[in-house]
């Protein structure tokens, strides 16, 4: 079957640009060249011998080993030999997974940093913000982990400063012999 240039971007889009069987990254310029790297084809999610329809729920990318080796199995199955459960994401919907990671880590990082004074707010905030911006949107939606190290390194690293105001020095006292 043949698609116009318009479905053709939009179901190429529909993953930003990745086989949604593998993962592999696919060049919008090698549609249905077989044999050119990235090459890609347009594939039937349900298949076309199993009552599959040309709807645009039923289409998605794929390469072109990825596509033919599928056949008619399940979509399940075949990303199941990859390890993966669902199709790459959409670049607008990673988008909007970084600016709701990146509003949380810096809400998390400023709470975190709030408690050692006003610095500690502001660097908190920044870093959580920069933090939750740069998680995979493929992997977890919200790496806590990630936002509670940033917020333990600036309450940290707050402590450790001294003359500041609001800080307590960090004291460490050191017996001779503990260095060689």
């Amino acid at each position: 079957m043949s698609f116009d240039e318009f479905s053709v971007n939009w179901i190429y889009d529909r993953t930003d640009g990745r086989c949604h069987v593998c993962g592999k990254r696919l060049s919008f310029f090698n549609y249905g060249q077989v044999g050119f790297r990235g090459a890609w084809e347009v594939e039937h999610s349900v298949a076309r011998a199993l009552g599959g329809t040309d709807c645009w729920q039923n289409l998605l990318p794929g390469c072109v080993s990825c596509n033919r080796a599928k056949g008619i199995l399940s979509t399940r199955s075949a990303r199941a030999r990859y390890g993966r459960r669902r199709a790459p994401l959409s670049r607008i919907k990673k988008q909007k997974i970084r600016e709701s990671n990146a509003s949380v880590g810096g809400l998390l990082g400023a709470s975190l940093g709030s408690l050692c004074g006003p610095l500690g707010l502001l660097a908190g905030g920044v870093l959580g913000f920069q933090q939750g911006y740069e998680l995979d949107p493929e992997g977890q939606k919200l790496g806590w982990p990630e936002v509670l190290v940033t917020g333990g390194i600036v309450w940290l690293l707050h402590l450790a400063m001294a003359g500041h105001p609001d800080a307590t020095p960090l004291r460490v006292k050191v017996m001779p012999g503990d260095f060689p």
